[in-house]
């Protein structure tokens, strides 16, 4: 099994590594659920979108991480590249989820705990489809899942370790998922995972840039080899 997923993990790196060809392939999200969390697969993507600049990926933490002796610690050293088999993840076009959510596997009938990943993706095209892509995917409006049972629903103490400026100046960005007893289980954090204090640390404001370097590439694509007249200066 391990050369089996070693295997299928060479082969999503080659396929990702296809994905930096702006004019063969348009898209917003890149999951890769069940494989976000490797190492090898988060470095890849993190090659894949700074090198195009205007898409953005989804990184899950481990499955198992919610029921760890300390599951808080244990999520924040992964995205710090601080635990084993994990890299620290930094980029503004990098996003992190946890914890893993119980649905109903639909093929044989079953709950399973599935990876955020996928909950996100769905959730940032219900927002474009529904209102734009630079609403926060998040809160009780925008960030609400309809699944059955999230594996460890943080406290607010606990969400302020994963999320934001800690006492010592390290700045944390796991987005988590919370089990409220009225509201149900949503997204509660819209960080990426650019530490530095700036707008780009917003998952909103990444995807509304996003979308305006793809239509101003678009824009100019059609403006290459026109004569230079009065109507281009």
């Amino acid at each position: 099994i391990e050369n089996a997923n070693k295997n299928l993990e060479t082969s999503i790196i080659n396929i990702l590594e296809k994905l930096k060809d702006k004019d063969k392939y348009v898209f917003d999200v890149i999951v890769v659920p069940d494989f976000s969390f490797s190492p090898d697969i988060i470095m890849k993507l993190n090659e894949v979108v700074t090198y195009r600049n205007d898409c953005v990926a989804i990184i899950d933490a481990p499955f198992g991480l919610g029921s760890a002796s300390d599951p808080i610690q244990s999520v924040v050293d992964f995205h710090n590249g601080v635990s084993a088999n994990s890299v620290k993840i930094e980029n503004k076009n990098l996003f992190i989820f946890s914890y893993w959510q119980k649905d109903r596997d639909e093929i044989d009938k079953t709950y399973k705990w599935f990876p955020p990943s996928i909950y996100i993706a769905s959730q940032l095209a219900w927002l474009e489809k529904e209102y734009a892509r630079w609403y926060a995917v998040a809160g009780i409006d925008y960030g609400k899942l309809m699944t059955v049972d999230v594996e460890y629903s943080p406290s607010q103490a606990e969400r302020d370790i994963l999320y934001g400026e800690q006492p010592n100046g390290a700045v944390n960005a796991v987005n988590p998922i919370v089990k409220f007893q009225v509201d149900g289980i949503c997204v509660w954090g819209q960080r990426t995972t650019e530490r530095s204090n700036k707008p780009t640390n917003r998952i909103n404001v990444v995807m509304m840039l996003n979308f305006l370097k793809q239509k101003l590439y678009r824009i100019a694509k059609r403006l290459q080899f026109n004569i230079n007249n009065r109507y281009l200066w």
